[in-house]
Formats: C-alpha cells, sequence, structure tokens
C-alpha cells in the first residue's frame, strides 16, 4: 500500500487514501491508508450480503478515482 502511494505520488495524482481488501473468497476485510494511518476494519463483509458488500465496493472505487478524467 505505502509503495502504490509512493507511485501515485510520482505520477501527481492525487489520490487521498488507498484501499486494499483480505479475503478468503466468501469473507471479506477492507484497509484503508491514508497519508500517514491505517485503518483496519474491525468487522468481515459476507458475499451473502451482496447489496452491502457492492456498496462498499462502489464507495472506493468513487473516492480513489484521480482527479482528471479517467475512463474505469
Amino acid at each position: 500500500m505505502v509503495a502504490a502511494q509512493i507511485l501515485d505520488f510520482l505520477r501527481d495524482l492525487e489520490i487521498n487514501c488507498i484501499y486494499r481488501s483480505v479475503t478468503t473468497g466468501r469473507i471479506w476485510k477492507f484497509l484503508q491508508l491514508g497519508e500517514s494511518n491505517v485503518y483496519i476494519e474491525r468487522g468481515e463483509h459476507y458475499l451473502e450480503n451482496l447489496e452491502f458488500f457492492l456498496g462498499i465496493l462502489s464507495h472506493i472505487v468513487q473516492t480513489t478515482r484521480p482527479k482528471y478524467n479517467l475512463p474505469l
């Protein structure tokens, strides 16, 4: 995550935070790297709750896109 943060800086991309996930394939946990802090969720997310899970992924995509218009 730190390497991605450095690469974004070197490419002049303004991304405020970087997200990562850890999964067993059915159970997911998300991590967020801010400027200098790492946040790790206490809870776990299950694919059975698909609407909530897709909401998390949608939030990540919407908040981490660089400030200039890149195609998804």
